[in-house]
């Protein structure tokens, strides 16, 4: 109806011209384009991460974090990675989980449910949050609970 009252009006003021746009006018037209643009910014981004994720879990591509005070490792089956704490830019704290961001679109997410217990959990918190000597010092939000 609303798109309607548009049409009307353009044609009002002589845009005669608008008649080859009276198709994206029409209600099922316009609703199909609604369907297509949600499904484009909110059904397909959610569909294809929780493909990623499927693909990517199972215990052969399974990592183990240890946490110390020179960085963090993080092995795979059949690779070994470190990161210095200087690396670290941003530490973040939500309600289920802890954030280690290294860049602006790279951080290590650590859910808190896969902490074995309530002293490891505090552990890392204490781990993370501990001043060092560094040159780009982080900021630590949230992190002593």
């Amino acid at each position: 109806m609303d798109l309607a009252i548009i049409f009307i009006v353009a044609r009002a003021l002589g845009a005669d011209r608008l008649v080859s746009l009276k198709p994206l006018l029409e209600p099922q037209l316009a609703y199909l384009l609604l369907g297509l643009f949600l499904y484009l910014a909110l059904a397909r981004p959610y569909v294809r991460s929780r493909s990623f994720v499927r693909q990517t879990m199972g215990t052969e591509r399974t990592a183990s974090y240890l946490l110390n005070e020179s960085g963090i490792e993080v092995r795979h089956l059949q690779s070994l990675s470190h990161y210095d704490w200087s690396a670290v830019r941003l530490a973040k704290q939500t309600s289920g989980l802890i954030l280690l961001y290294f860049e602006e679109n790279s951080a290590l997410v650590f859910p808190k449910r896969c902490f074995t217990s309530p002293p490891q959990l505090s552990s890392a918190r204490a781990i993370i949050a501990a001043p060092r000597s560094v040159t780009n010092p982080r900021r630590v939000t949230d992190l002593p609970r």
